[in-house]
């Protein structure tokens, strides 16, 4: 049987989506082997929040950002190859170079939102005014996601801490 620990105080540093973010502290389980590690139900609404971060960025998809977006909504390639309107070998290639370019990051990044929040998009209309572009649109739909829906409060870290303030998540 698992045990609750304590919380520890301040946010911790984690690696998500080939960035680092400061997250919430939230309370660990000790796993029978002695190792601690956050519960599965407070992994998902980290995930979710940094979804939303990257969303409504108005830059171009990292490869290790588009992998996260995919993993999270459980997209396979040939699938994100169909949606994007691209060949499977571009798809390969936006994830071993650069990304997909802006204007298709841009898409595909409207259509995780509203593929990872069903609930939101269900019962939402977007102004007339947040339609004119793809980045108003991404603007928009992330800040009444996050009005709606209670995600943690998280954020890019810009400079790497020394390497035990990390921990890697990944969405399994």
């Amino acid at each position: 049987m698992s045990d609750l620990l304590p919380t520890s105080t301040g946010p911790t540093h984690h690696a998500i989506a080939g960035r680092w973010w400061d997250v919430p502290s939230l309370p660990l389980i000790r796993l029978p082997n002695g190792s601690e590690t956050l519960r599965v139900e407070d992994m998902e609404p980290i995930y979710k929040a940094v979804a939303v971060a990257l969303c409504e960025e108005p830059t171009a998809l990292t490869p290790e950002a588009l992998e996260f977006l995919c993993d999270l909504a459980g997209l396979r390639h040939i699938r994100l190859a169909e949606i994007a309107g691209v060949d499977r070998s571009a798809v390969t290639v936006w994830l071993r170079r650069n990304g997909p370019p802006l204007g298709r990051s841009l898409h595909l990044k409207r259509w995780f939102l509203l593929h990872l929040f069903p609930q939101f998009t269900a019962a939402t209309t977007i102004p007339l005014s947040a339609l004119a572009l793809d980045a108003d649109i991404l603007r928009w739909v992330s800040a009444a996601i996050r009005e709606s829906i209670p995600l943690p409060r998280i954020r890019p870290t810009p400079a790497p801490l020394p390497a035990a303030a990390y921990s890697p998540l990944r969405p399994s």
